[in-house]
């Protein structure tokens, strides 16, 4: 459906489409914010029928944000005050992945070996971040 998809576009983009109306910067950009959004799919709707219901103006849950601790240089960045301050400002029964990074023990754990071991944050949470009793 690529020629189908493609005379409907220029319909849209020229005003003669008997629905639609938008620019092909508008369309495009609906389409590249379409794409971000990683869409099901089993679920993608055909190129016509994404045009021809004007899903270009969907409003799209925004693409989650890659987690700092997943950038090398954002964790080489960290010094040892920096990583002393957010465990104590975050860690609690429950290790915060979002904040801290995998939970100590965890293989992909990013907090330096000599941090664990001073704060004893192995004795103190399981590798999948629950803390001991």
């Amino acid at each position: 459906g690529k020629g189908a998809a493609f005379d409907i576009f220029v319909k849209i983009a020229n005003g003669m489409h008997k629905h639609r109306k938008a620019s092909a910067a508008t369309m495009i950009e609906g389409a590249r914010r379409y794409a971000a959004s990683k869409p099901d799919p089993d679920y993608t709707p055909m190129p016509e029928t994404w045009l021809n219901q004007g899903r270009w103006m969907d409003d799209l849950a925004p693409v989650a944000a890659v987690l700092w601790w997943k950038d090398d240089a954002k964790v080489a960045a960290m010094d040892d005050d920096r990583w002393r301050k957010g465990i104590r400002d975050h860690a609690g029964d429950i290790w915060p992945i979002t904040t801290l990074g995998p939970a100590p023990g965890s293989p992909q754990c990013k907090v330096p070996k000599h941090i664990l071991a001073e704060l004893r944050l192995t004795e103190i949470y399981d590798s999948r971040g629950i803390k001991r009793r």
